[in-house]
């Protein structure tokens, strides 16, 4: 399609559920204005989604980057951001910055979301809603977006329509779900795979549809796999549950990376309710254990990597500022409220 002379990707549904939709040109109307991407890196293409906030700054899974011995992304990895943006065909966005979530758990996947930052001001202004917790929608469309093998040309996204109900399956596979059912958004639909037709793969983002209004509210963090597989998501008859992290109990923090506003849209505002301020996932109990199922999620192109139900610390993913420890003495910055600013911080050393 033409846009004030310049040539637009035309969305066309390569998959829609036949139970739940009537009409998907309301959705096809939307990823055109949302402009929905995949992250790549030296290697090419990856899995990844990327959902953009504005032209400067978009969402990513942490899980989709390489990490150094230090816990940081590998800045020997040179990454691009590709969004279904005007041109004859893709055109990559190098990212300049890689913010991870500081209480990411790289080994359960709990708070597993980045932001990337590019610029794409060239193009026009761009900004995007997050939506409300899933449960607030009454339909979600779980969407993938990506190119050919060549990164000339993107593919027809593949959407596929489901309530917003999670059924008993999603708890059992899961003890971060069980400990978080409003973090995280389950379904057990699959795609298969671009690079091999054994395996079936989640799906890149979730958005959800009330009347009219819709709204970006998830994007795939891991996947619970009971069945014979060992080795990720292509072994025939296995039972795959998808988990996709709600993006609305991060929108505090994505407005502090950004320097800016992140609005969100509530299907109903007569309900509505703003993010827990400083939100992060809480762990499960620490004898809490799933029914078996192996934990994986994506990284790379189509590639698996594994994680685990619960790391059984039962304590939570520490915060970024804990105190360092020099000898046998931390010191501790403490707030403490309802004093004078100048006078409300205090530093205690502690020997031990």
């Amino acid at each position: 399609m033409l846009c004030n002379g310049i040539h637009l990707p035309t969305y066309s549904t390569q998959h829609v559920s036949q139970r739940d939709i009537s009409d998907d040109g309301q959705i096809i109307s939307f990823l055109n204005g949302l402009r929905p991407g995949v992250l790549a890196n030296t290697n090419g293409q990856t899995s990844c989604g990327v959902i953009p906030i504005n032209q400067n700054y978009a969402f990513v899974a942490a899980s989709c980057f390489q990490y150094d011995d230090e816990g940081k992304p590998d800045e020997s990895l040179e990454y691009q951001v590709y969004l279904a943006v005007a041109g004859p065909s893709p055109q990559p966005l190098d990212v300049s910055t890689i913010t991870v979530r500081p209480d990411y758990d790289p080994k359960t996947f709990a708070n597993n979301l980045a932001i990337v930052s590019f610029d794409y001001s060239n193009e026009g202004e761009l900004t995007n809603d997050i939506g409300s917790l899933a449960s607030e929608w009454n339909q979600l469309t779980y969407i993938v977006q990506n190119m050919t093998s060549n990164l000339e040309f993107w593919n027809a996204p593949y959407i596929y329509q489901d309530s917003a109900v999670a059924g008993s399956s999603c708890s059992k596979a899961s003890s971060l779900y069980k400990a978080n059912p409003n973090a995280l958004v389950c379904d057990m639909q699959t795609r298969t795979a671009s690079t091999d037709g054994d395996c079936q793969l989640p799906l890149q983002f979730v958005v959800g549809t009330s009347s009219n209004l819709l709204a970006v509210v998830a994007l795939y963090s891991y996947s619970a796999i009971s069945g014979s597989s060992v080795d990720g998501f292509c072994e025939s008859g296995d039972t795959i549950v998808n988990y996709y992290t709600n993006l609305f109990n991060y929108a505090g923090w994505a407005a502090e990376v950004t320097k800016g506003t992140v609005d969100v849209r509530h299907p109903n505002i007569e309900n509505r309710t703003g993010p827990v301020a400083n939100y992060s996932m809480q762990a499960p109990p620490k004898n809490a254990k799933n029914d078996g199922s192996s934990i994986f999620s994506l990284f790379g192109q189509d590639k698996a990597i594994p994680g685990v139900d619960n790391d059984n610390t039962g304590n939570g993913n520490p915060p970024s500022n804990l105190p360092q420890c020099t000898g046998n003495q931390a010191t501790i910055t403490v707030q403490m409220p309802g004093l004078p600013t100048a006078c409300s911080v205090q530093q205690i050393v502690l020997s031990f």
